[in-house]
């Protein structure tokens, strides 16, 4: 069955991924339902990839549903393709026939935009006819396939409708027909270059010529198929090196991007620290020229309270210096007067006088 498009991720990180955005786009407050449908499409590959067959149904049929509104053909066919697969792959041939038949109706149109849907079409509804044993039937699609293929120049489609041609032939068990048409899909794969399919071609005619007996040609195609073989398996093991040293260099290029973020990160908190510390530095000197103003002020105020409380302590002293004087002078003269009234020095008129004058 010919897959729907795949991802580069792992099928399970790539699901993740997906659900994560598709989380994200249905909190939109403008939801994008194009995005949404393609992310349930998306979904449901993966889950052809994980081997998840009852989901590849059910996210298509989600994408489906959204489909009415979009009404968009081109997912529509997607839709399809992976609906087609999931049934198929749980023995449901009639649904993924019937799935497959309505992608050839959609890509009959003259507004389809992908030209290849129409020969993939045919060409999986001849790999259902192959699983159901209808051998013949697998055969027409394959050739209705093939030319179509011829038609709009779709080197893949070429190829393998040849192959699958070659190899229906070979399960009905017409091995003849089947040598036949595998020597004209070899010869096509090794112009075309398609080194895997040159060895799946190649297996197939060893096995046609030792079933009809042939065990010169046999010999001759199992060389050549362990031939091209190795050179697949150097080819792989090339794609393998290749794939890690591409991680290699992807981890070393998420080594140097941590770093940098890193160097970023700390450049940007020593930035922000002295910014801080500048801050600190310059309130500290506010503070500090305020309080030496306001202390000098205050200095000032008390030399001035000093000034007044000395004035006032002179004033003082030399106020109680007058008042002690007086107060003195007040007693002796008193004093006096007493001692002549005691020593009866003064008449009677005189005393009264003086003491008049002294209560005065």
């Amino acid at each position: 069955m010919h897959r729907s498009a795949h991802t580069s991720l792992m099928p399970a990180a790539a699901q993740h991924l997906c659900m994560r955005r598709l989380h994200h786009s249905s909190n939109e407050k403008l939801k994008d339902l194009r995005g949404i449908t393609t992310s349930y499409i998306k979904l449901s590959a993966i889950s052809i990839q994980l081997k998840d067959y009852k989901s590849t149904l059910i996210f298509a049929n989600k994408a489906d549903s959204l489909n009415k509104v979009v009404k968009d053909d081109g997912i529509a066919v997607d839709i399809l393709n992976n609906k087609a697969i999931g049934y198929a792959e749980q023995g449901k041939l009639d649904e993924a026939l019937q799935m497959f038949t309505q992608i050839y109706d959609i890509a009959s149109k003259e507004a389809s935009a992908d030209i290849s849907q129409k020969a993939l079409a045919l060409m999986n509804m001849g790999l259902v006819y192959k699983e159901k044993k209808q051998y013949d039937r697998a055969i027409s699609y394959y050739r209705q396939s093939f030319d179509e293929s011829l038609k709009m120049n779709f080197p893949e489609g070429i190829l393998k409708n040849l192959q699958n041609i070659s190899q229906a032939y070979y399960l009905k068990g017409d091995y003849a027909a089947s040598n036949k048409e595998g020597i004209i899909a070899l010869e096509k794969a090794r112009e075309m270059k398609v080194l895997d399919l040159e060895v799946e071609i190649l297996e197939l005619l060893k096995e046609n010529y030792t079933k009809q007996g042939d065990f010169k040609n046999a010999l001759k195609f199992t060389d050549s198929y362990y031939e091209a073989l190795a050179k697949l398996d150097v080819k792989k093991r090339e794609r393998e090196i290749n794939e890690i040293k591409n991680n290699y260099q992807l981890e070393k290029a998420k080594e140097q991007l941590k770093l940098g973020e890193e160097i970023n990160e700390t450049r940007t908190k020593q930035r922000n620290l002295s910014i801080v510390l500048s801050v600190i530095a310059f309130l500290s000197m506010i503070i500090f020229a305020y309080a030496y103003y306001r202390i000098r002020g205050l200095n000032r105020q008390i030399t001035i309270n000093k000034d007044k409380l000395a004035d006032s302590n002179y004033i003082k002293d030399r106020l109680f210096s007058i008042i002690g004087h007086d107060l003195r002078s007040a007693y002796a003269g008193t004093i006096s007067v007493l001692h002549l009234i005691n020593d009866k020095q003064l008449d009677e008129q005189e005393q009264d006088h003086i003491l008049v004058k002294v209560i005065k």
